[in-house]
């Protein structure tokens, strides 16, 4: 158990991290043409924390993580450790980028240099989305894996008329969400897996989890999604045959799970971690 540094942002980082939205927003829809329909999709257009990089996307098969900065170093950004996004991003598969914004004498903030503006955060090389497009596939990495699982928890909850509060996607922090209902707010440890699994087991740590979120709330919620490649929803009808006639058991095909691929999911109930009464 280890305190995770929340980056709580201010008024004025607010400002600049809408208008580098938005720029880079104009950039990936200036490719959603019939042959990249779907190249370009947000993963972090929000200042829920912790945050360790302060806009994430995927373009194709590449996702970026970003973290924006003041070039005239006037602006107090949280979590300005440019290391720290190295190693997420290095774990995530993901490219470090850096976007270097600068407020004018109308108090507007700009995007400073060319194209996408983006610079590597390895090796100050300017980076191009377009360029890095391949026609590699990918496996999602356990962080787009948790990540694609506690969004649809979220959104799951906002359906059903739930305030939400805060939700973060690291597989490593725990409670992953905290939404507020008729009762007060209440967490969620999200658990996240592939087929073939068919069970995600609550944190080895779960009881410190609890006594730490009882601060804000005691009551939490366990809950936990399998996502599975769509191409292992098909019935294998000679493994079927084999099995049924000749009593021949084989391994099933397991498809990876790809970035942009179609998927399904599976997903638990929402299992209290606290006592109810009836």
């Amino acid at each position: 158990m280890y305190k995770i540094d929340m980056g709580i942002s201010n008024e004025d980082f607010q400002e600049c991290w809408i208008a580098a939205g938005n720029f880079i927003n104009q950039c990936g829809k200036k490719y959603k043409k019939a042959e990249l329909e779907g190249f370009f999709s947000w993963l972090r257009a929000h200042l829920s924390p912790p945050l360790i990089e302060h806009l994430s996307f995927r373009f194709g098969n590449k996702i970026y993580f970003i973290q924006i900065y003041d070039i005239d170093y006037n602006l107090k950004t949280p979590n300005d450790n440019v290391e720290g996004l190295v190693r997420f991003s290095k774990r995530c598969s993901a490219i470090p980028c850096l976007l270097p914004m600068k407020r004018d004498q109308k108090k507007i903030w700009s995007p400073v240099g060319k194209g996408w503006c983006l610079i590597s955060a390895i090796d100050g090389s300017q980076i191009d989305p377009i360029k890095l497009l391949t026609n590699e596939k990918i496996e999602m990495s356990d962080w787009e894996v948790h990540d694609t699982c506690v969004t649809l928890i979220k959104d799951k909850l906002y359906n059903q008329g739930n305030e939400i509060l805060s939700w973060q996607s690291n597989p490593d922090v725990f409670p992953s969400l905290w939404y507020y209902d008729e009762e007060g707010p209440k967490y969620v440890i999200v658990g996240s897996g592939r087929y073939p699994k068919t069970e995600i087991l609550k944190p080895k740590n779960l009881e410190d989890i609890k006594e730490e979120a009882s601060k804000m709330s005691p009551k939490g919620f366990y809950c936990y999604v399998i996502l599975r490649n769509l191409r292992n929803n098909k019935p294998n009808k000679l493994l079927f045959y084999l099995n049924q006639i000749f009593g021949i058991k084989l391994k099933e095909k397991i498809f990876p799970l790809i970035r942009g691929e179609q998927m399904n999911l599976r997903m638990s109930e929402m299992l209290p971690l606290y006592k109810t009464y009836h």
